[in-house]
């Protein structure tokens, strides 16, 4: 006579709490995959943005590097650099921050009142780096911070304001590739010496993005003379 062995129902159950383990095992698996993923990739990303940023800071720093040289040497009128854009854009216009030159509060004449320095911007993302007068400045959407500081010093009973002023037409550029540009001196330049010993003070007016950077670089010089140049240039691509 064959018995016939029956499975209780406490096997039933062992078999089912063996699959809902396994089911609630597999899904923390995949949620965990999903999670690395996802963080992964942000964190890919974020590297990658801030690296593009920090080469574009590296570039416009040794941009300005050259563009400056027109302002420094006086048999210098132009200079050639290149920027790698990366889906970038640049952008070139006449207005932008404004430095007066003041003897206590008042301008030294109207000559150095609201000098316009123009821009050379570029932006990539939230954050762009900007060729501002001769000092190169990154801003972003927690503020701004100074890469190259402006050609203004004090250096014993001498103080130097170098400038350079852009005069483009407002345009803009968008490319993945890398591109030159071109500075070129104009002919209106400014170059004099202020004879008598001034309280010297630089001031600027910049856009609210930028303008924590200015108010860190603007300088103060007691009884000093002043030489100011300001060199008035266009860039071309």
């Amino acid at each position: 006579m064959t018995r016939t062995r029956r499975l209780g129902f406490g096997s039933d159950k062992r078999a089912v709490s063996e699959l809902v383990g396994f089911i609630f095992v597999f899904g923390i698996i995949l949620v965990s995959v999903g999670l690395l993923t996802v963080t992964g990739f942000q964190a890919l990303d974020d590297f990658q943005e801030n690296e593009r940023i920090a080469n574009s800071e590296r570039a416009m720093d040794a941009l300005a590097d050259n563009f400056n040289d027109v302002v420094r040497y006086d048999g210098i009128t132009e200079r050639f650099g290149e920027l790698a854009l990366r889906e970038g854009t640049v952008t070139t216009s006449a207005n932008g921050t404004n430095v007066t030159i003041n003897d206590g509060n008042d301008p030294l004449d109207s000559t150095y009142e609201n000098i316009s320095l123009g821009e050379f911007r570029y932006d990539q993302g939230s954050d762009a780096v900007v060729y501002d007068g001769g000092a190169v400045i990154r801003e972003g959407e927690t503020g701004s911070v100074v890469v190259r500081e402006p050609m203004i010093s004090c250096s014993g009973d001498t103080a130097t304001v170098s400038l350079l002023k852009i005069t483009n037409d407002e345009g803009a550029i968008q490319t993945q590739d890398g591109l030159g540009f071109t500075i070129t001196e104009n002919t209106e330049t400014t170059n004099r010496t202020v004879e008598h010993d001034v309280d010297l003070n630089v001031t600027a007016d910049a856009p609210d993005a930028r303008q924590d950077a200015w108010d860190e670089l603007e300088t103060e010089c007691d009884d000093v003379t002043v030489v100011v140049t300001v060199v008035e240039a266009e860039i071309t691509s």
